[in-house]
């Protein structure tokens, strides 16, 4: 399984024979798109858009708890969380999220780098925290990225390439 997911936005601007002036506008467009894009996908993994095929019992511990700790606080504890519900359990996607901006090639790029991002994002069989006395359960996809892009999952869908004509003025 993949460290991380990585996604990438790129829009063909043919620059020739622009002036200075129109480059520089839609740098600026392209920069306010990237901008906007990068609190879309937080906003996707922030909110109860995602579909759950059962109830769990997540976030007690916090992120710096061990398992063991986890596991008693869980036994503890009546947390359960149905459907629909956000992506965050203990941050880790979320906090990974890094964009890279290359505005004069008008392409930016995002990786989420947690161990587990990319089978959130696209889905997964695995065992309980690891624990391979337990049966494999199924995560669901949960791609963040698409359904901001496409308008899928209750998210709504971002039209960045009008977003970017907008801006540009075109």
């Amino acid at each position: 399984m993949a460290n991380y997911f990585e996604g990438e936005m790129k829009i063909d601007v043919n620059l020739e024979g622009l002036s200075q002036q129109f480059k520089a506008k839609a740098i600026k467009a392209f920069e306010r798109v990237a901008s906007e894009l990068d609190g879309r996908y937080a906003d996707a993994i922030t909110n109860d858009y995602w579909d759950w095929p059962r109830d769990t019992k997540r976030g007690i511990g916090g992120p710096k708890a061990t398992l063991r700790e986890k596991a008693q606080a869980w036994k503890e504890e009546n947390y359960d969380t149905g459907s629909p519900r956000d992506i965050i359990d203990s941050g880790g996607i979320k906090g990974s999220q890094n964009m890279k901006l290359d505005s004069a090639n008008f392409t930016c790029s995002w990786v989420w780098n947690t161990k587990y991002a990319a089978a959130v994002h696209e889905g997964a069989r695995i065992y309980p925290w690891g624990n391979k006395k337990r049966s494999k359960v199924e995560l669901p996809a949960r791609p963040w990225t698409s359904a901001v892009i496409e308008g899928t999952h209750g998210v709504p869908k971002y039209d960045y390439l009008g977003k970017f004509k907008k801006y540009f003025g075109t």
